[in-house]
């Protein structure tokens, strides 16, 4: 089993969801659909446990891990806020 982790991906959901404006979807983050497919397939043929698709999000998570609890939720939740 692979667990696919792909954070921000481009496609309508956002819009749909009504989160468009979030900054998480404007940044550096984000990643195309056919290349986080991509990534995800080959990942689970090389028996990947997980796939976190994009160094830039692979850096994300590590941070994080390594970081304070308490500075997570803070992070988080700037950013899912709108973008200024």
């Amino acid at each position: 089993m692979t667990c696919l982790c792909p954070g921000p991906v481009k496609t309508n959901f956002q819009k749909r969801a009504g989160i468009a404006d979030s900054n998480l979807l404007h940044g550096p983050l984000l990643v195309e659909v056919q290349e986080v497919a991509r990534i995800a397939y080959d990942g689970m043929k090389k028996g990947k446990r997980v796939v976190i698709p994009g160094w830039k999000n692979r850096a994300v998570v590590e941070s994080l891990r390594l970081s304070p609890r308490r500075v997570t939720p803070k992070v988080v939740r700037r950013l899912h806020e709108k973008k200024q």
